[in-house]
């Protein structure tokens, strides 16, 4: 009896883990966000590797970090206007990240370098930005409205391993069973 009561507490309270999730990601600039301003063209395609993580993540627009449980960016590959792109670390906190709602990956901030220029995908509470940062590197540089769009949402999926332990638990329930049942007879 005791042993029932260990598998099955042990199967209740077993977590799902989450795999990393693969975003498609792409960005152009939005040309009509910011009427009578010339803005740069823009045209970001991009993967993302995220994975849920509960930390402190740098948020430009305050210039701060927030603290809370975010989609952290862990790997980008792509290109912006045709160069390729390369994630770099942000200038505190714990990584890139995105906003992890309901069925969409929000911009939050992604750091990248592209054809030797940091940039910065950023939401500033209103929009969605893309900013090259001059050459000095004081972080004033060309700040441009994009339309972002990210495809493949997170799905809370077992992990192989996870389910390899819920099926031995579950075939040593049976094996119990079967054994007491012959037991009985």
């Amino acid at each position: 009896m005791k042993l029932r009561l260990a598998v099955l507490a042990f199967i209740l309270t077993a977590g799902v883990a989450k795999a990393d999730t693969i975003v498609n990601v792409s960005a152009v600039t939005c040309g009509g966000c910011w009427l009578g301003q010339e803005v740069m063209s823009f045209d970001l395609e991009a993967q993302l590797t995220v994975t849920p993580v509960t930390g402190n993540f740098w948020y430009p627009f305050y210039g701060t970090t927030v603290a809370d449980t975010f989609d952290e960016v862990t790997s980008m590959v792509g290109t912006l206007n045709g160069n390729p792109i390369t994630m770099v670390p942000p200038p505190g906190g714990d990584g890139n990240w995105l906003w992890p709602a309901p069925n969409e990956f929000a911009l939050g901030a992604i750091y990248f370098n592209s054809a030797g220029s940091l940039c910065l995908l950023q939401f500033d509470n209103s929009s969605n930005l893309l900013e090259v940062m001059d050459a000095n590197g004081d972080g004033f540089g060309s700040n441009t409205p994009i339309n972002w769009t990210a495809t493949d949402p997170p799905v809370d999926a077992p992990e192989p391993g996870t389910l390899a332990l819920l099926l031995a638990g579950s075939l040593c329930c049976v094996g119990l069973r079967r054994k007491r049942m012959l037991k009985t007879k």
